[in-house]
């Protein structure tokens, strides 16, 4: 997923609707009623990745911690009241020094799973990682990796039932990773591969267990990266066709459905001016100036965004895969903190 690492400081953005927002304390106040809400200070430089809220009152954000002066990273997790944010312990994989929460789906305001990577020691591979709050306390739990990964890093999670959640990553092979949890245990589920290319999922969105959308892109030899949606059944992912999108890169990192037939998912292309949006019409319908083969037909269809400023420098751009792949060093990701 690419994402810029600069490092802010932490602080809340929070709208009179209740909707609750995590970005740099050097963001003013916007337009429609945004006010910017003080966040507990801690020992870390930090920074959050996710949020997911249930009501005005009752939301929950995770992200990472970076001590100054050393390299130990820190899992952060805190909650909404409706009047204040309140940080959470959160307990880590033994004997990890690097680690992330990545996202966060709540069930319910008591009931959220948050999912991210660790690396167990200096040098090795990342895992999966994944954290349930449940009765005001964070617990670990086990994930397993893919069969055949060398490595594993969750991007995003979505729980529409409190015993289900689907979350999906990168693990850097030609198929993406997905792991599902029923209540009790996570399991690894199959993605299918695309081409020669390593596959990442960066997003998922589910309506129920048996409906789910994930988005991402993939990675050719030379870097190239080419957006990518897949759909879950219940069963089993199948890669969906996308339209063609210009540019030599484009991606997808962020997918909302509405419904089991209605999703939207939302990324760029590079050059400018970008694509932002691709519309995942309800079964049975035709997109405009398109007719669906059947009632039961499902299609991507585009729609352009406005122009915006032209795509920050590389640097400024760099992948979450690519920030991990230098941290799996052992130390901390270039231009990253």
């Amino acid at each position: 997923m690419r994402r810029s690492r600069l490092v802010r400081r932490l602080s809340a953005l929070t709208a009179v609707a209740g909707t609750v927002i995590l970005c740099s304390s050097s963001v003013a106040s916007a337009s429609g009623g945004w006010t910017v809400q003080p966040v507990p200070p801690t020992r870390h430089t930090a920074f959050v990745d996710s949020v997911s809220c249930r009501s005005t009152t009752a939301c929950v954000t995770v992200g990472q911690g970076f001590p100054s002066g050393r390299h130990a990273y820190a899992l952060l997790a805190y909650v909404w009241n409706g009047t204040s944010w309140t940080r959470q312990p959160v307990p880590p994989p033994a004997s990890s020094s690097v680690r992330e929460l990545t996202a966060v789906s709540c069930f319910s305001a008591v009931q959220c799973t948050a999912v991210g990577y660790y690396q167990p020691s200096p040098g090795t591979g990342f895992l999966p990682l994944a954290e349930h709050l449940a009765g005001g306390s964070w617990q670990l739990e086990t994930v397993p990796p893919p069969p055949s990964a060398t490595e594993t890093a969750l991007d995003g999670v979505s729980c529409p039932a409190v015993n289900w959640c689907m979350a999906v990553g990168v693990d850097y092979s030609t198929s993406a990773a997905a792991e599902v949890w029923n209540g009790t245990s996570w399991a690894s589920v199959p993605t299918p591969p695309v081409g020669n290319s390593s596959t990442t999922l960066n997003k998922v969105s589910c309506t129920s267990a048996s409906s789910c959308i994930a988005v991402g892109q993939s990675n050719d030899a030379d870097g190239t990266e080419a957006a990518v949606a897949e759909s879950w059944n219940g069963t089993s992912w199948t890669l969906q066709q996308l339209p063609t999108l210009a540019g030599n890169d484009n991606f997808l990192g962020g997918v909302s459905c509405s419904s089991a037939t209605a999703c939207t998912a939302v990324g760029e292309y590079i050059p400018t001016p970008p694509v932002t949006r691709s519309r995942w019409p309800c079964a049975g319908t035709e997109p405009p100036g398109q007719r669906s083969r059947s009632r039961r037909a499902q299609a991507w269809s585009r729609s352009r965004a406005r122009r915006r400023p032209p795509a920050p420098p590389p640097e400024r751009r760099a992948s979450t895969t690519q920030a991990r792949r230098r941290s799996s060093t052992g130390t901390a990701p270039a231009g990253t903190r």
